[in-house]
């Protein structure tokens, strides 16, 4: 399949190329620093976009890899609230120059998966993949929504064809050890995990992506073991981890951490943001078995609009809550909306 889509890619490939040397050279930079994923070296890949585009302003390929630039600004950085208009609004662009801009199509997509609008994600997905069948973000992102309503196996597969495509893709690496953790293949997890990043963008995912899997565990020891390597150099959510890890490994309790990151959800305006740090609390609270606790959090999850079905009905560390009846309730809802935007794929 993979080879499959790679082939047809090439055919279909439609996206016009400047031929300004220095208009590519600064695509490709920037595409570089866009697979950094972390928002100060996604800022740089926004920066190299646009001074592309005042030598290429109606190249297609670049507007589409700034669109895709922008939204990932949207998703990941604080205060960015309006950069999802702004991708939108450059896709929309894109899209007019060239009506079948896969990477477009994908920009718009990764704004409403942000917004936790996974119908609308399934839709423009769909249409990404028939318009650029080798577009490693889509495949990204078709991973991600798969792994979200549950399709756990799929999920691998599509994000597996991601890396086919881009090797560089950090976000799917990260997003596939999460779907073999959830699959409790825990070899491959620690394997694909493997030693930390020396690059400050990569550490802050590595890092978010790793402890997390301690906890799910409950890896105390692990958790520990890990602080003299968290503390090498520096990098944005390194005082964040390492609060975690300590939380992990039993040396405090969880309150002043559950309180930090409950005002984070509260100061999001992006909907995905917030409900993946009541996520985080729900996994600590339930991890020292405060149920109630962990519910609330659910609860709240929820409230900032929660679309992870598969991390419900797999993550490990909150076994405890599933038959609760605060718990299914939450299920329930989630459970429809996956539901929904499995029914847009499955037609399109």
């Amino acid at each position: 399949a993979i080879a499959q889509a790679l082939t047809v890619g090439r055919v279909r490939a439609t996206d016009q190329a400047t031929t300004d040397p220095v208009a590519v050279d600064l695509f490709l930079r920037a595409r570089h620093e866009y697979h950094l994923i972390w928002h100060d070296a996604n800022g740089r890949a926004i920066a190299l976009f646009a001074e592309a585009l005042k030598r290429a302003p109606n190249d297609a390929k670049i507007l589409g890899g700034y669109a895709l630039a922008l939204a990932r600004r949207y998703a990941y950085e604080f205060g960015a609230d309006t950069a999802g208009p702004e991708a939108i609004a450059v896709a929309e662009r894109t899209l007019a120059l060239q009506p079948h801009s896969s990477a477009a199509r994908t920009a718009i997509a990764v704004v409403k998966w942000n917004d936790c609008d996974l119908v609308g994600t399934a839709s423009e997905i769909s249409r990404a993949l028939r318009d650029g069948p080798a577009n490693g973000d889509a495949y990204d992102y078709y991973g991600r929504l798969m792994l979200e309503c549950g399709r756990i196996e799929e999920a691998t597969e599509r994000l597996k064809m991601a890396l086919a495509v881009e090797a560089r893709m950090s976000q799917a690496k990260f997003e596939l050890t999460r779907a073999l953790a959830l699959l409790g293949k825990w070899d491959e997890v620690w394997k694909r995990i493997g030693e930390p990043p020396t690059d400050s963008a990569l550490k802050n995912a590595y890092w978010t992506v790793r402890m997390r899997m301690h906890g799910w565990q409950r890896d105390a020891e692990g958790a520990l073991a890990c602080k003299p390597l968290i503390s090498e150099g520096t990098f944005e959510t390194q005082s964040l981890v390492l609060a975690f890890m300590d939380v992990v490994g039993q040396q405090t309790t969880p309150d002043a951490l559950t309180a930090v990151l409950t005002q984070f959800a509260h100061a999001n305006g992006v909907a995905r943001r917030r409900s993946f740090f009541m996520q985080l609390v729900v996994e600590i609270w339930a991890s020292v078995d405060e149920n109630e606790k962990a519910l609330d959090a659910l609860e709240a999850s929820a409230r900032g609009r929660l679309s992870d079905l598969a991390w419900l009905d797999h993550c490990p560390v909150i076994g405890s809550i599933r038959n609760e009846p605060r718990f299914k309730a939450v299920r329930e809802s989630v459970a429809v909306r996956a539901e929904e935007a499995l029914a847009i794929l499955r037609v399109s």
